[in-house]
């Protein structure tokens, strides 16, 4: 074959590649498949605390803003479902990347970075007619997606909506949090977080970094052994901690546990039982509270305590003892609820 017969073989593979990305940009994404991807389905559950699921303040709407990769896009849906086994959330989500038209392996016409291109993009604007309690973005995308819907989400939060941004915000965000009041006090749900807060008109801007400590594919040498689901869950609590503050949601019962400073001998582990304590930070439910206790180890797995049921709703302290356990680091946990589901839970 001579030069000329080769430059039109290679003329030609070069159209039909561009044929096969266009009809790829084009037409990959139907309407079905593109609820499809964005659908939150929690038919797959991995081994999680109920922290609010029921919640006794009520279910939260939220539309959550994901983070896509570029090439692998079941996890960054995941972490919105993991945070719905957890806390009474309701929802939709849009993916979308921080890249328009083009990025990587991933190829949709649009003037965004929305996924699915112009038909995510309508997508995305029928969804921002619902007036969700909060908006919940999983990096920084706010700046990828059209600015009529970035300008929507903010009004809704001018209104009183919240708005959670679960990543460490950055220069970026600037524009964003340019018409925000960042608050100085850290509020007590919050606690024990890195985190930033805002007001802006009636609602709440909360920005919240969590270190995972694991994920789906590297793990430590100690998650590997022991796994990881206590690093698990303790990561989608803090988030949902998050979430629950910028909808202004946030539980009504003061929960707390006094445990002591210092390491105990697992001898004398009788000695020190696990002090309760509850008080209402605003009016509830009124009827008895019920508290339940547990003792949880990435390494040594957990133990139900004693139930505490029919306390009064108007606060108090009780005690439960401590089991007998073998040596290594451990967490306290309770949950406590009312008629209407929980009203509180706290980690120590």
């Amino acid at each position: 074959m001579n030069s000329t017969g080769r430059r039109k073989i290679l003329a030609g593979l070069g159209a039909l590649a561009l044929l096969c990305a266009d009809m790829r940009a084009t037409g990959a994404v139907t309407p079905e498949r593109l609820e499809e991807d964005n659908a939150l389905k929690i038919d797959v559950r991995t081994p999680h605390t109920k922290y609010a699921r029921p919640y006794a303040r009520g279910a939260i709407r939220a539309l959550f803003l994901v983070h896509q990769s570029a090439e692998i896009n079941a996890l960054p849906i995941r972490h919105a479902v993991e945070l719905m086994q957890r806390f009474d959330i309701e929802g939709d989500a849009v993916l979308v990347m921080t890249g328009k038209g083009k990025t990587y392996a991933v190829a949709y016409k649009g003037g965004s970075g929305v996924y699915g291109g112009d038909l995510g993009e309508q997508r995305l604007d029928r969804l921002l007619e619902i007036p969700y309690d909060c908006y919940v973005v999983t990096g920084p995308i706010l700046g990828h997606i059209p600015p009529a819907g970035r300008q929507a989400i903010m009004d809704r939060v001018e209104g009183g909506a919240g708005l959670a941004l679960l990543y460490r915000t950055g220069d970026e965000d600037k524009p964003l949090l340019a018409g925000a009041r960042e608050l100085s006090d850290l509020p007590a749900t919050l606690w024990g977080l890195e985190v930033r807060t805002f007001s802006r008109g009636e609602g709440r801007i909360v920005s919240c970094a969590v270190e995972a400590g694991w994920n789906g594919f590297r793990a430590s040498g100690a998650q590997m052994l022991f796994g990881f689901d206590l690093h698990r869950d303790l990561y989608y609590e803090a988030r949902g901690r998050a979430i629950l503050w910028a909808a202004d949601r946030q539980p009504r019962l003061d929960l707390s546990l006094a445990l002591p400073a210092e390491a105990i001998d697992r001898g004398a582990l009788a000695d020190h039982p696990v002090s309760i304590l509850w008080k209402p930070t605003s009016k509830g439910s009124g009827g008895p509270i019920r508290i339940e206790a547990r003792i949880r180890s990435a390494a040594r797995g957990e133990q139900n305590l004693r139930v505490l049921e029919g306390l009064a709703p108007e606060g108090g302290r009780a005690t439960i003892d401590l089991p007998s356990l073998p040596a290594g680091s451990y967490r306290v946990q309770a949950i406590a609820s009312g008629e209407k589901g929980v009203e509180a839970w706290t980690l120590d």
